[in-house]
């Protein structure tokens, strides 16, 4: 069935203020007030014919834009009513449950292109809340980090810092797991939480930069992200006895992604870094920046599972080639199993992190 909404929200206020903009009076029906009364009255010529005119004067009505799908599928146009649908979904719809079992939408059930406009219908519900669409705005935040601590730690003494970065919709805690595979319990460690709510773990999880609506990174939020990192290294530099001015990163998946960054913008301060499961973010860094690394003896580990299928090989594979284009000192090593840090990858973190010492 057509849909309608269930209450009066205050965009849907906005909208209706706006009316008389779009060459509407109040004397008179808009055309959407017309095509929902036909669609009601099971009038679907009438209703498709006003609801083309309403959604060509404010294409962003989701809404009728779904309305006019109906419309269409009642009339047995399958392909405009898929068109309007994704169209709708283009613009915000979200209602996948009611979409998946609308009986005016049947004859769409079984093509490719429903079934993609109702993950992103479901995709666009996790970015609303009480009906609001939901924005980010970059703002100045406490962050949180969680310190691990040598099991014989002695506050007299100096030891090096490595700063871990969880995955994309990890967390600090889970993350913190890894510690006891790696094995190195001479070192400190910090693990930062991402800045941003991961849009796509239910609120559980987190990421280090920002997203939009399509889930791709926003490479506007790559400078605040490493700024982060460098910020909990400074403050751990202030409350722990860390040797020296430099820190180490390990990284895994978005994390993975972070340390390269890392190393890039702060090749004065970072000592080397381990990427696991990870990839380049293109367009993020410049090749003078690599330059810097290399000019600042940055060393890097690249670790890549044989079997994942998150993130390709290729992508490892290609990141360090770049590395070593800029003649950078990196090391690849392919790993057993799909995308997760292992006990093999943090064995050969572990040794690798020995090798920087001697």
């Amino acid at each position: 069935m057509f849909w309608t909404p269930p209450f009066m929200n205050k965009i849907t206020l906005l909208f209706c203020l706006l009316l008389p903009a779009l060459g509407f009076t109040a004397e008179r029906q808009s055309w959407k007030q017309v095509a929902t009364q036909a669609i009601m009255a099971g009038d679907y010529v009438k209703a498709a014919q006003y609801y083309e005119k309403w959604v060509e004067a404010d294409p962003t009505d989701a809404v009728s834009l779904y309305n006019l799908a109906c419309c269409y599928a009642a009339l047995e146009k399958p392909d405009s009513a898929m068109r309007m649908l994704t169209s709708a979904v283009a613009v915000g719809w979200s209602d996948s449950a009611h979409t998946a079992e609308d009986p005016d939408l049947k004859p769409l059930h079984g093509r490719a292109d429903f079934t993609k406009a109702l993950d992103q219908a479901a995709r666009n519900a996790r970015l609303k809340q009480s009906a609001y669409a939901s924005q980010v705005c970059e703002q100045e935040r406490l962050g949180k980090y969680v310190v691990i601590l040598p099991e014989e730690y002695d506050p007299r003494e100096k030891y090096p810092l490595i700063i871990l970065l969880h995955n994309y919709g990890g967390t600090p805690e889970d993350f913190s797991k890894n510690v006891a595979l790696i094995n190195s319990h001479d070192y400190l460690y910090a693990i930062p939480e991402g800045s941003y709510p991961a849009a796509d773990s239910d609120g559980k999880g987190f990421s280090h930069l920002r997203e939009f609506a399509s889930f791709q990174e926003d490479t506007a939020s790559v400078r605040s992200a490493v700024d982060w990192v460098v910020r909990v290294a400074d403050d751990m530099m202030k409350r722990y006895p860390v040797d020296g001015r430099k820190f180490y990163v390990v990284g895994f998946s978005q994390g993975a992604a972070l340390a390269h960054l890392t190393a890039a913008y702060y090749p004065e301060r970072v000592a080397g870094y381990c990427a696991h499961g990870g990839y380049l973010i293109k367009g993020a860094f410049t090749k003078q920046q690599l330059k810097n690394e290399k000019k600042s003896d940055v060393c890097a580990l690249i670790t890549h599972g044989k079997e994942d299928n998150v993130v390709r090989m290729e992508e490892g594979i290609y990141a360090t080639n770049l590395l070593k284009q800029a003649g950078i000192n990196v090391t690849f090593a392919a790993t057993e199993g799909a995308h997760v840090f292992s006990q093999e990858v943090a064995e050969k973190v572990n040794e690798w992190l020995k090798g920087q010492r001697k």
